[in-house]
């Protein structure tokens, strides 16, 4: 069966987002639509309609990825790109193991495999957008990692 990576995925409207998060919450959580809206404190309808609606509340975003238990934040994420912001995660100064690094160069190379078949009308922009987005977030969050190497902070069991 094929896991996506949930890292990389861009959503491109608000609906998506949401439904990202859900998708999420079902597959990584085992967390079905009801149980996300009972973490919420509202009716399981009125969140399938804001996510049919595609208008989630601005108080209830955050309550709405907390119960989601998605690491990537789907929602808030496509809110700063619609508003042409990056979003990395806080970055903790600690060295980056082989597997980041190894990660990174995989980004990399999707972004200019993107490129490529851009130029060839292989792909759309969106697709080549997306990939240009995530390897951008990649690298902006190792610089911030190589920054805060001077200070970096304690392990509290990760």
């Amino acid at each position: 069966m094929y896991r996506r990576n949930w890292k990389h995925l861009q959503p491109s409207s608000m609906d998506h987002a949401m439904r990202l998060d859900l998708e999420y919450a079902k597959e990584m959580k085992n967390l079905s639509v009801e149980r996300v809206a009972d973490r919420m404190g509202i009716k399981h309808w009125t969140l399938y309609k804001y996510v049919d609606n595609g208008s989630l509340p601005s108080h209830l975003i955050r309550p709405f990825e907390h119960a989601c238990e998605c690491p990537h934040q789907f929602l808030t994420r496509y809110i700063a790109h619609s508003g042409h912001l990056m979003t990395i995660g806080i970055p903790t100064g600690r060295k980056a193991k082989a597997k980041n690094i190894n990660a990174l160069q995989s980004s990399c190379t999707n972004a200019i495999d993107a490129l490529l078949k851009f130029a060839d009308q292989e792909m759309t922009a969106d697709e080549t957008l997306n990939a240009l987005t995530a390897t951008m977030e990649d690298l902006a969050w190792h610089r911030a990692e190589v920054e805060r190497t001077d200070l970096p902070e304690l392990d509290f069991g990760e």
